[in-house]
């Protein structure tokens, strides 16, 4: 976690959102291992969309976890928005929310619907729970709060875990 403090330390105001994945958010989600074999897994650029309250809401998060295994099924957890720390651009909160209210819809299971959206070097985490939601503080992985990050990351996975659990091959 050093490693990718001080490699995001040199980094986080000339990296642009591909290479802020790449090299510090992707490394650390692998650590966390959102990926288990014919239950869950975690997608990249992949397209969801559903009809929300009789709008159509569609696109393709960064990160999504979801049932599946070379395709999401059932997204459940995690819709996360990268943007770079100089000049971000759009509306990470606003996308995620979206994204989670697509998951929220397609999962039809009435369970709460975790997100999270990073800017640089500052993470937010989200709950949707039913029609409520909120938005965490932002946790700065410049500092000691990049292992309150891998805390959260892991309470998540072992909340995905027991959500999956009847779904063992």
């Amino acid at each position: 976690m050093q490693e990718l403090r001080d490699l995001l330390t040199q980094n986080v105001t000339a990296w642009n959102e591909q290479e802020l994945s790449l090299q510090c958010i992707g490394p650390i989600l692998t650590m966390v291992r959102f990926s288990e074999f014919y239950r869950f897994n975690l997608f990249a650029q992949r397209h969801i969309e559903a009809v929300v309250v009789d709008i159509e809401l569609g696109g393709e998060p960064d990160t999504i976890i979801a049932t599946g295994y070379r395709e999401p099924e059932i997204p459940m957890f995690a819709f996360t928005e990268y943007k770079r720390q100089t000049d971000p651009q759009g509306d990470p909160a606003g996308q995620t929310l979206a994204a989670m209210l697509v998951g929220q819809t397609l999962n039809g299971d009435q369970q709460p619907i975790y997100g999270c959206y990073v800017i640089g070097s500052d993470w937010r985490f989200m709950l949707l729970d039913g029609k409520q939601y909120v938005i965490s503080r932002d946790y700065s992985a410049l500092s000691d709060e990049v292992y309150d990050i891998l805390r959260i990351l892991k309470a998540l996975r072992a909340i995905i875990v027991e959500r999956t659990a009847s779904l063992r091959p």
